[in-house]
């Protein structure tokens, strides 16, 4: 650890800083406020372009079946949302999902086990999925 100013930074961070002129001995410069700023969007653009498979709960056998329906990556899955993925896999998929994936999915997006979930939010899930097919009714029947 370093002290810079009132600062008592890692050591690499220190000398990038020191060394793109980011911070002097006295202190840190607005630059390294932005610089921290820049890595901190890094991480979260990491996050979202995570692969499918990279996500919690989430497998090879989970990707192929969502790549099959155009979801790629995290953003992708959460565009959609978890019920969203799982309609659309039972009507395009040529694997039939279970309920087990649709946990799967809501525990990749809230970064909680599928068995967390299927616990404690299995009643809301079921209800909204419901809800969807209703509509879908709905909307096939005025059509």
């Amino acid at each position: 650890m370093i002290l810079i100013g009132r600062s008592l930074l890692n050591r690499s961070i220190a000398k990038a800083l020191l060394k793109n002129g980011w911070a002097s001995p006295l202190g840190l410069g607005i630059n390294y406020w932005k610089f921290y700023r820049l890595r901190a969007l890094d991480s979260m653009a990491d996050i979202y372009n995570k692969r499918v498979s990279d996500l919690k709960g989430l497998g090879k056998k989970s990707e192929e079946c969502l790549n099959e329906i155009g979801i790629y990556t995290r953003m992708d899955l959460e565009k959609i949302g978890a019920i969203g993925a799982f309609l659309k896999m039972r009507s395009e998929c040529c694997v039939e999902p279970s309920l087990n994936l649709l946990y799967a999915m809501v525990g990749a997006l809230e970064d909680k086990n599928w068995l967390k979930v299927a616990k404690e939010e299995k009643g809301r899930l079921l209800m909204e999925l419901e809800g969807y097919k209703e509509l879908e009714a709905l909307l096939r029947r005025d059509g």
